[in-house]
């Protein structure tokens, strides 16, 4: 049986390695909680981003669309006009030259082919710069996920090292309480004369 000077040395040991485990254990919670929230915070910012995403794309879309409809009405309104002239012309064609008339209705078509040229190529700029939004939102799509998992790599990294760093410190603790038991219990021996 031992005596109560060893059981009290043995009771302080086992309290401080109890202590050290419960210290080892909160600092593993912690980065663990630490860990899934940066990954509940990676999720949302997936989701954030795939939502953001499709809401520009669905308006650029609705932009390339009326651009699409403003050029129609364009060359519809050219059309239009390009008719009531050509009617006027026609109404009038009994007092000009076949010649008078084939040159006006040559400046006349050249006239209008030239202005639905240029509303399609109005069109085809605006579309054109509609779909180079459409890349840079989703470079920022590619951006912004990218940030996301590269946080969440280092939140986990960061997790891990503190995980590691309670285990190594807990090893460090009950070596140390071994040390200082083995001391403590060589000093006790000695001043009992039992060495």
């Amino acid at each position: 049986m031992c005596d109560p000077i060893t059981l009290m040395m043995m009771a302080s040991s086992a309290s401080k390695l109890v202590m050290a485990n419960e210290q080892k254990k909160a600092a593993k919670n912690e980065a663990n909680i630490a860990e899934t929230r940066a990954q509940q915070q990676a999720q949302q910012e997936y989701a954030a981003s795939e939502k953001q995403l499709a809401a520009e794309y669905s308006e650029t879309q609705r932009q390339i669309a009326d651009a699409n409809d403003e050029d129609l009405e364009g060359k519809s309104d050219a059309i239009r006009a390009a008719n009531k002239s050509l009617g006027t012309l026609r109404a009038t064609e009994t007092a000009l030259s076949d010649s008078s008339l084939g040159t006006i209705l040559f400046e006349e078509a050249y006239g209008n082919a030239m202005n639905y040229t240029r509303i399609g190529n109005t069109t085809d700029r605006k579309i054109d710069t509609l779909e180079s939004n459409k890349k840079s939102q989703k470079q920022s799509y590619i951006n912004r996920t990218t940030l996301a998992a590269n946080n969440l790599a280092n939140a986990s990294a960061e997790a891990e090292k503190r995980r590691r760093t309670a285990s190594l410190n807990f090893t460090s603790q009950v070596l140390s309480i071994g040390a200082d038991s083995a001391t403590s219990y060589g000093n006790l021996q000695v001043a009992k004369g039992n060495y």
